[in-house]
């Protein structure tokens, strides 16, 4: 290249065409559900690929080859490999690597990254909560507008909760998310909420939590989806909350919780729309592990504890209340009934991981659920 990579707007895909070009000259295909990762048929050797940092995955032998075809056409400033006296950082997440009780793990953290920003903050040691947001009463508690400083806070504060939301921190995604809501007018009750948030993850078992997996030579994949319905009606609007999380060998790789566009009759329609979130969700990661040459094994498995849902996925009750909700021509419902690519199954919903990113929830239940995650990785 003859120019910046950053500061200008058509450098970066300059750059990437420049590496593709180069990848697939070495015999490399590119991924076609996702642009940026990259796997070689034969060795099975994957690139994945970030502006202008890599993350290799392969044996010792192909990455040194690797390494060397890269170097002879790139000014490559350093390789870190992974290994159990040496963590490697990529895109903001420490990865470390360990054997324990004669099982090698991975794992993956931003431990350093919340401390520094805790400190920053002056949240370091403060009184400790049990739950990012017990409920919604305390963002509503107070309707009197804020500063201009405190607004400039806020966005910058929620900002980078809502990086950690996105990256780690499958815990708080439902909270940051209600609260970023707010953010364009924000109120004295949005900087309390904002305030709890960041005490609970100032402590200990959250902000230096470090999410472990087992290194293993299966793939089990496993999708929860939930809804909260109209869960905000008693305070600002009535459109549902959808919460899909998966699992892959029991470590979270994928999870969202967002408001539906539209406003729902029913728990049922809500319950759809959501399972229709899920399907797209789980689908694109499936297609981009075939790409990889990953194990996948179709149709994909979602958990979910509404009989409605089900029913709607495996089949259509002709007397169904669903009738007239749906436009049962449309694609979407379509493939969402397709047996062969999706089976919705039916989980109690003490057991529905997904609650935690449909609403604010007690201690108690959160912690729950959050053991069943942590129990997911220890037994695959």
């Amino acid at each position: 290249m003859d120019s910046p990579l950053y500061g200008t707007r058509e450098a970066p895909m300059y750059w990437h065409n420049t590496f593709v070009k180069w990848i697939t000259s070495v015999g490399y295909e590119p991924g076609q559900n996702d642009k940026s990762v990259y796997v070689h048929p034969v060795t099975k050797h994957r690139v994945a690929k970030h502006v202008d940092d890599l993350m290799t995955r392969g044996t010792k032998e192909v990455n040194a080859w690797f390494k060397s075809e890269c170097n002879k056409r790139f000014p490559v400033k350093g390789w870190h490999h992974l290994a159990c006296d040496n963590s490697v950082i990529w895109c903001g997440v420490k990865y470390l690597m360990r054997r324990h009780n004669g099982v090698v793990q991975y794992g993956l953290t931003q431990m350093d990254d919340i401390r520094d920003f805790l400190d920053m903050h002056g949240y370091t040691g403060v009184q400790q909560v049990n739950e990012p947001m017990a409920n919604r009463k305390e963002l509503y508690s107070d309707a009197r507008g804020v500063t201009d400083e405190e607004h400039s806070w806020l966005r910058s504060v929620v900002g980078t909760l809502s990086y950690y939301a996105d990256k780690t921190m499958y815990m708080i995604a439902a909270e940051v998310n209600i609260i970023a809501q707010h953010l364009a007018k924000p109120t004295q009750g949005t900087l309390k909420a904002t305030r709890r948030v960041m005490a609970y993850l100032a402590q200990c078992g959250v902000w230096d939590k470090v999410f472990w997996v087992n290194r293993t030579n299966k793939n089990v994949w496993t999708t929860y989806v939930d809804s909260d319905w109209a869960g905000e009606r008693e305070y600002s609007h009535t459109k549902s909350r959808t919460g899909v999380i998966i699992l892959l060998n029991g470590l979270p790789v994928f999870w969202r919780s967002n408001k539906q566009p539209d406003t729902s009759l029913s728990s049922a329609q809500a319950e759809v729309y959501a399972l229709a979130e899920a399907a797209r969700d789980v689908s694109l990661r499936f297609w981009i592990a075939e790409e990889l040459l990953l194990q996948v094994t179709w149709p994909a498995i979602i958990l979910v504890d509404n009989s409605s849902g089900i029913i709607f996925q495996q089949s259509m009750n002709p007397a169904s209340k669903l009738k007239g909700v749906f436009d049962l021509r449309l694609n979407w419902v379509k493939e969402l009934q397709n047996k062969d690519r999706i089976k919705a199954i039916k989980v109690d919903t003490k057991y529905n991981v997904a609650d935690i990113l449909t609403k604010p929830l007690d201690s108690v239940t959160r912690n729950k659920l959050m053991l069943i995650v942590d129990n997911l990785r220890e037994t695959v």
